[in-house]
């Protein structure tokens, strides 16, 4: 089944709530978690894979936390996935067909690819500011103050 992981779910629910606040603010992983409804420590997981992916910043101290380390216009969907699971794959032979050998003979393989480009070009086309915008009462804004309790 092609699915995507709950971990990519999370950290796309993670950086639209970050698109949505200021852009220098800086949200402790305890507001982020909060705001997502996820449990910290999957959150504080999934900020660092994002962070050495250089989609979040992690700012340390006593004011730290994680904001977004590029403009929500520049963040896909594909970028915030791939950095959570890896390349986005239909099967083996989409994206690199030089991996089958059945390649040139299959009829399977034009679907695939199809299929791959479709979705490809869906997750990359759409951007966090395509989303920040969007009212969603699952993920709300929080003030400037409360972003550094927890």
């Amino acid at each position: 089944m092609m699915k995507i992981s709950r971990k990519a779910d999370y950290a796309l629910r993670a950086v639209i709530f970050l698109s949505r606040q200021p852009f220098s603010q800086v949200y402790m992983i305890s507001a982020i978690s909060q705001a997502t409804g996820v449990s910290r420590d999957f959150m504080a997981k999934i900020l660092k894979d994002l962070s050495v992916r250089g989609l979040v910043k992690a700012q340390k101290g006593a004011n730290g936390g994680y904001k977004l380390a590029l403009s929500p216009r520049d963040i896909s969907f594909k970028d915030v996935i791939e950095a959570i699971e890896g390349s986005i794959e239909i099967n083996e032979c989409v994206p690199n067909a030089s991996l089958c050998t059945r390649v040139d003979s299959c009829e399977m393989y034009s679907v695939w690819n199809k299929a791959y480009q479709a979705i490809s070009n869906v997750l990359e086309q759409t951007k966090l500011s395509d989303l920040a915008e969007v009212e969603n009462a699952h993920l709300e804004t929080f003030p400037v103050l409360e972003s550094r309790i927890g």
